[in-house]
């Protein structure tokens, strides 16, 4: 569908760049899932496939960067996207190459969910050359950044075990670029969750009989 035909009061445009969940719980496949639910038209451009189901990852396969380029290239050349997302971006190439695409296309309204490890405790990405990739290249373009606590703790270089280490490590995120506060972090233990906005925090219990929680990261940055 090209941009050509869309008309200026069409429904607003957000682009996913991301992994594909085989499952349908993650990625890719949750990022669109929510975009059509809140009346927004979606596009994607997919970084990785994974063999994925609830109980874990069993495999990834991650396309050659240019065929990545090609796929961004594509369609912002073509629409006008209002925000774009991203999450798994496996490897520093990959991001290198999303990160020129954004600053080609002055992408102001960027989400980075830096996709580290699956709920699962699968790694998807995260080595100490990625994160300094993402920390250079990534973050300084960012509107908002929604790291767990996993992954935050990867950006400061240090455990994050309690609610005043969580607003350190924001502020110290937040002064690597992005323009504003990261605003969650989803403890890898899944039983508690802790939202920030600012300097307030609010703390809320997972409900722990649900086998399906693991997806709901994904739901809610999307959503934002």
């Amino acid at each position: 569908m090209s941009g050509k035909h869309f008309s200026e009061q069409e429904t607003a445009k957000v682009l996913t760049v991301a992994g594909s969940d085989s499952g349908g719980g993650a990625g890719i496949q949750a990022d669109l899932k929510t975009f059509t639910a809140l009346g927004v038209f979606g596009g994607s451009v997919v970084t990785a496939l994974t063999a994925q189901n609830t109980i874990g990852v069993q495999g990834i396969h991650t396309p050659n960067p240019e065929f990545i380029s090609l796929q961004l290239e594509s369609v912002l050349s073509d629409m006008s996207f209002k925000v774009v997302k991203t999450g798994m971006l496996p490897s520093v190439e990959i991001v290198e190459v999303c990160a020129a695409a954004f600053r080609k296309y002055e992408i102001t309204n960027l989400i980075v969910d830096p996709v580290m490890v699956a709920t699962s405790g699968d790694a998807l990405a995260g080595g100490r050359e990625w994160v300094r990739c993402v920390k250079q290249h990534l973050l300084p373009l960012a509107l908002i950044v929604t790291p767990n606590l996993t992954e935050a703790s990867r950006f400061v270089g240090r455990p994050i075990r309690s609610e005043r280490d969580i607003r350190v490590a924001c502020s110290e995120i937040f002064r690597m670029g992005c323009k504003k506060r990261p605003h969650q972090g989803w403890s890898h233990t899944r039983k508690e969750s802790f939202r920030l906005g600012g300097e307030f925090g609010l703390r809320c219990r997972r409900n722990r009989h649900s086998i399906r929680w693991q997806k709901l990261p994904c739901v809610l940055e999307a959503a934002a």
